[in-house]
């Protein structure tokens, strides 16, 4: 429920998007694997802090490019390569 609030404040799409919710050790486990910080803090909104890296995975689940998502010059690289990621077959 509250990560639906979330994504209706950002105004984002659930297709495109995807905001992550379960088991801690799990959730950890998927940052680790995808290279990016995932912390209990109590002090962050939330209870939880994690990086502001964006991470392009393909299909088969293999990252293909990251970066900072609050570099807007290097989203709107990643964005053009998600392109090109969705025209592969």
């Amino acid at each position: 429920e509250v990560l639906k609030d979330y994504e209706t404040k950002l105004d984002v799409s659930a297709d495109k998007w995807h905001f992550v919710t379960g088991d801690w050790e799990e959730i950890k486990k998927m940052a680790a694997v995808y290279m990016i910080a995932a912390n209990i803090a109590k002090d962050a909104p939330g209870g939880y802090e994690h990086s502001g890296m964006f991470v392009l995975v393909d299909r088969k689940g293999q990252i293909r490019g990251f970066c900072n998502g609050t570099d807007e010059a290097a989203v709107s690289i990643l964005m053009e390569d998600m392109d090109l990621l969705l025209d592969e077959k």
